[in-house]
């Protein structure tokens, strides 16, 4: 756990937030080089750390630490939708054409000490540990995944065949 001191107060704030393209297109393996450089770029600008991020197709988890209250996460998730946003779309120009790259929503979720390593091992288990109803699971697993576990999901025909046989 990393306190933040200043002259009359310490703080503990981490946030786990999450976010995801417009209309959640699976498109953001394309760019991870890119948004992560531009993330840990507004990171060290607006003066919060990264402390884990991952990037799925069609959506990302990141959790970061505070170490000043001089913005608010509304704030902070504009800078850095907008400023990737603005990058990708410079870069890749056929991508302008889209109205928007980002959804204009986000989840915002508050981390306590307790329960910080819950979420760095969430974050890091994204890919490992999906959901054979994935939406994007072929293309996770063609990637660089080594170790792929995939849960089967019960639907209800699933669960009658099972009890059936036991």
């Amino acid at each position: 756990m990393v306190k933040y001191v200043r002259k009359t107060n310490v703080f503990n704030v981490g946030y786990h937030l999450i976010f995801c393209p417009k209309y959640r297109k699976p498109y953001l393996f394309k760019f991870v080089p890119l948004i992560k450089k531009n993330f840990y770029h507004i990171a060290k600008k607006l003066e919060f750390k990264i402390e884990e991020i991952d990037i799925m197709p069609d959506h990302i988890h990141i959790f970061i630490k505070c170490q000043s209250l001089k913005h608010t996460i509304p704030s902070i998730v504009h800078m850095l939708k907008g400023s990737t946003s603005f990058k990708i779309r410079k870069r890749y120009p056929f991508l302008k054409k889209y109205r928007a790259f980002w959804s204009p929503s986000y989840f915002c979720e508050t981390i306590g000490n307790m329960s910080e390593n819950v979420i760095r091992k969430y974050i890091q288990n994204q890919k490992v540990n999906l959901k054979s109803t994935y939406k994007y699971l072929n293309m996770v697993t063609k990637l660089n995944i080594s170790s792929v576990n995939i849960i089967p999901t019960c639907t209800g025909k699933n669960v009658s065949a099972l009890s059936k046989t036991t």
